[in-house]
């Protein structure tokens, strides 16, 4: 005999042997039943009571059954049902993924998302812009677009592109008009605090185009008069300029001087046009999209300070340089890359590759618009500085400064993960190490769901 009971309303029957495995219809609750079959055979059986027949309650089952009872209720199911690793809600039996902290359960990986971006559109715009701007730069591979996503709108990095695009065209006015202003405006720039200035460096600077503006050749001029005694038409001896150049002010001297608050400034003057747009361009990309993770006041604090960081490891791998000012955000902007590296490895980044080909080719322009992962390309970027760097050629660019900040916005990231400032749900520390990266930055329950924009 079968002694089994309806798994939706527990009505207890009991069959003969042969109608095991069939199929029947519970009388109370109207129920489609398989009959299971028995492992042993039940002892003693009673009457039997056929599913067509009006159900009669039995005793409850024995203590060890003889009979295999399918899983089926909502209780016996959530038992079976995996919790994930992070909320600890039951999820469904086989799920690999919680909706609710975005991980992947087996690991507790972060599930990426992004923003939508529409690839035609992009590649019409693209091609609109770089158009003309191929006529003055044949060659040029540079980021577009990011696909990451954030919390809030990037007002931070408007506001403070804006200012130094205000700040570079005040500085340039000053410079092409040979404005005696810039013999207090050069000290914006950032000066080698350990400058080794010595006569040709002088005498070259004082008969150059800048050498009415940024210094004072009169007043060089009479010291070294003063100090003649002779009277003789002759030249002076390099004893006799630098003495004279110790005694005129700052102000007079074609060279400016260290001072602290060029560690911000100079990340607010450019030299050119050019130098201006490639900067805004990496910082639009990179920028806005740590701006959008991290709020737009944390951003301003810590834009300017990763161009501290970057200006002061400058000065400190260039301590015996020449007396050259460095000025650019790139030191800033790169690290804002570094940054952009931890929090959003493997989000897309639009690349623009093109070449205007010469007369010979006919002027014809070839243009290639491509994603890559963050990590290829801010690391492709780094990669030329650390190259440059290798081979002893600066090119008069601050590699410096680059690798000083884009080293100091990784440190920066990983600290503002770790003193739960900054979620992205798919950084390099959670990517690499799953959940083993909760005790350090926090497991996604312990974050605040917050709204991509």
């Amino acid at each position: 005999m079968i002694l089994f009971h309806c798994p939706q309303c527990g009505v207890h029957f009991k069959l003969p042997d042969a109608h095991a495995g069939r199929k029947g219809k519970c009388k109370k609750c109207g129920s489609v039943i398989e009959i299971p079959r028995p492992i042993e055979a039940a002892q003693d059986p009673p009457d039997i009571y056929a599913l067509a027949d009006e159900p009669v309650a039995a005793a409850a089952p024995p203590a060890s059954p003889s009979y295999q009872q399918p899983v089926s209720s909502p209780e016996e199911q959530n038992k079976l049902a995996q919790p994930c690793p992070s909320c600890m809600r039951r999820l469904e039996p086989g799920a690999k993924i919680c909706v609710t902290c975005g991980i992947y359960v087996p690991s507790g990986r972060p599930v990426m998302t992004s923003r939508f971006v529409d690839t035609d559109e992009l590649i019409v715009k693209a091609e609109n812009i770089i158009k003309p701007i191929s006529w003055l730069v044949a060659l040029g591979i540079y980021p577009i677009l990011s696909e990451a996503g954030g919390r809030c709108k990037p007002y931070a990095t408007w506001g403070i592109a804006a200012l130094t695009i205000l700040v570079s065209i005040w500085f340039w006015s000053m410079e092409w008009s040979n404005s005696t202003s810039m013999r207090w405006a050069k000290n914006l720039m950032l000066w080698p605090s350990n400058a080794h200035v010595q006569v040709d460096d002088i005498v070259g600077a004082y008969s150059g185009p800048m050498g009415e503006s940024y210094g004072d050749v009169d007043a060089m001029v009479a010291v070294l008069e003063s100090e003649d005694t002779s009277g003789a038409d002759e030249e002076y001896d390099d004893a006799s300029i630098m003495a004279a150049y110790s005694k005129i002010t700052p102000s007079q001297r074609i060279f400016g001087e260290f001072r602290w608050y060029q560690l911000v400034t100079h990340t607010l003057l450019h030299g050119d046009i050019m130098h201006l747009a490639g900067n805004l361009l990496f910082f639009v990309v990179f920028g806005s999209r740590v701006n959008a993770a991290l709020g737009n006041v944390r951003m301003v604090f810590l834009y300017f300070i990763l161009g501290i960081l970057a200006a002061w490891i400058y000065l400190a791998m260039t301590p015996q340089g020449p007396p050259i000012p460095m000025l650019g955000a790139s030191g800033a902007i790169m690290g804002m890359a570094g940054a952009y590296l931890l929090l959003f490895p493997v989000q897309k980044v639009f690349m623009a590759a093109w070449l205007r080909w010469g007369l010979i080719g006919g002027f014809k322009l070839v243009l290639k618009i491509f994603s890559t992962w963050g990590l290829l390309a801010v690391g492709a970027y780094i990669a030329l500085d650390i190259l440059y760097l290798a081979l002893g050629n600066s090119s008069g660019v601050a590699h410096w400064a680059h690798v000083g900040g884009f080293l100091s916005g990784m440190v920066a990231a990983v600290v503002l993960l770790i003193a739960r400032q900054v979620w992205t749900g798919c950084d390099l520390v959670s990517l690499v190490l799953g959940r083993w990266a909760w005790f350090l930055i926090g497991s996604p329950v312990d974050r605040q769901p917050e709204k991509v924009t």
